[in-house]
């Protein structure tokens, strides 16, 4: 049972503020406080602070009551739970443009699972903010608009549709508040980085390769940036973690961590808990 005297580094309410995540995680590992505990003190200085400050814009204390319960009913039961325990992650696998092997696609739901047995609240994504031909053709788009807006004023005169260049600006503005709204219910998104692992070293010209995934050619050109691309339509940060070796090729997998708009170091945080904790590791693979 976690010690109730106020001894506890943690007991004062006012002391929470000057305590950085690590030391709170120490106190929850002696046991110095429960995680529901450790949060009723974050909750009381939000409402205590916050309408001074404005700092939180919105809160979700029936769902973070809720995490810190199964923390603490995990540390009462010996289960492992690191730093990464409670985190809301939301597995994106599929796009009907954006395909992956299944040797790929192995590794990213056994790291989900791994996930879930350190304590994170995994749950698959239904309906993406963006997908398809029309998010890529989207990001191509925008792309070409922004090449456009950086060309110097020695550059040869671009034409630009001004309505189709608003309407563009226009979707994305709607992908990113569908994004803001996934990220109410989740901390992070798991995703493919690439569909596959390393390929053979080709001379074929790049916009001639082609790709075999488990047997069916693809584009290389399409498929190789397909899920960069409808990651960065909605402006959100991505952070690349390294999730082991393939089962049939033995090469590296990666995926990455997609964040909230402008909130970059979330992902990159998450990805520094999974590092410490064993759950991501480049391994080499054999002959490096």
């Amino acid at each position: 049972m976690p010690d109730t005297s106020a001894a506890g580094p943690l007991r004062a309410a006012a002391s929470l503020a000057h305590l950085d995540g690590s030391a709170m995680l120490a106190a929850l590992d002696a046991r110095e406080i429960s995680a529901a505990e450790l949060l009723e003190q974050h909750i009381a200085l939000i409402e205590a602070r916050n309408p001074e400050l404005n700092a939180v814009v919105s809160t979700d204390y029936a769902g973070a009551r809720a995490a810190a319960a199964e923390v603490d009913r995990r540390r009462a039961s010996g289960a492992r739970s690191g730093g990464s325990a409670g985190t809301r992650v939301g597995l994106w696998l599929d796009d009907p443009v954006a395909p992956i092997d299944a040797e790929t696609r192995a590794v990213l739901e056994r790291f989900a699972q791994r996930l879930e047995a350190a304590g994170c609240a995994v749950t698959p994504l239904a309906s993406p903010p963006v997908s398809g031909a029309a998010g890529i053709e989207l990001f191509e788009r925008l792309q070409e608009i922004e090449l456009a807006h950086a060309a110097g004023p020695d550059a040869p005169p671009v034409l630009v549709d001004l309505r189709r260049v608003w309407g563009d600006w226009q979707e994305q503005r709607r992908i990113a508040a569908a994004w803001t709204r996934v990220f109410d219910e989740v901390d992070v998104v798991l995703a493919p980085t690439v569909p596959t692992v390393a390929p053979p070293h080709s001379t074929v010209p790049a916009g001639e390769r082609m790709l075999s995934l488990d047997g069916a050619p693809h584009p290389a050109a399409d498929v190789v940036g397909a899920w960069s691309r409808l990651a960065n339509v909605g402006r959100g940060p991505s952070t690349v973690v390294p999730l082991g070796r393939g089962g049939a090729s033995g090469l590296p997998v990666g995926a990455q961590l997609i964040g909230p708009y402008l909130e970059d170091f979330t992902p990159l945080q998450f990805a520094v808990l999974l590092e410490r904790e064993g759950l991501v590791a480049f391994e080499a693979p054999p002959g490096w």
